[in-house]
């Protein structure tokens, strides 16, 4: 289905319209992160789904304006945290447009790289798969 109807008082379409009614829909948000050539590196996610028990897989869906992104997939291993409620601030860290996101987020990384927030509500260790 695609939300081509909507549209705004003025008959225009209104990307930023269409992103609150979006945000209506309550999800939960994960951080998809790790470290990039030595460097903390992430964002949020609010569409995380589970895919598959066997084989494990999760799907993570990113905006194609994502500047992110490009330098995430290069990795081997990357972290998905759950967030929880009071990772508010973190979210909104990682959501942002800035290069420093980690500056005094609570954060570690496994020897491989991946790259996972403190006090989340499950961590993931993955691998890109497609």
């Amino acid at each position: 289905m695609s939300p081509d109807s909507l549209t705004t008082a003025s008959g225009g379409f209104d990307p930023r319209f269409l992103r609150d009614v979006y945000g209506c829909f309550p999800s939960g948000v994960a951080a998809v992160c790790a470290l990039v050539d030595g460097t903390p590196m992430g964002m949020t996610v609010s569409s995380f789904t589970a895919v598959s028990l066997d084989p494990p897989l999760v799907s993570v869906r990113v905006d194609n304006g994502s500047t992110t992104w490009p330098r995430l997939r290069t990795v081997e291993h990357i972290g998905v945290s759950i967030l929880a409620k009071s990772h508010a601030r973190v979210c909104r860290r990682l959501a942002a447009r800035t290069e420093n996101r980690f500056e005094d987020l609570s954060f570690f990384a496994t020897p491989q790289g991946t790259l996972l927030i403190d006090g989340a509500s499950a961590w993931l260790d993955c691998t890109i798969e497609s």
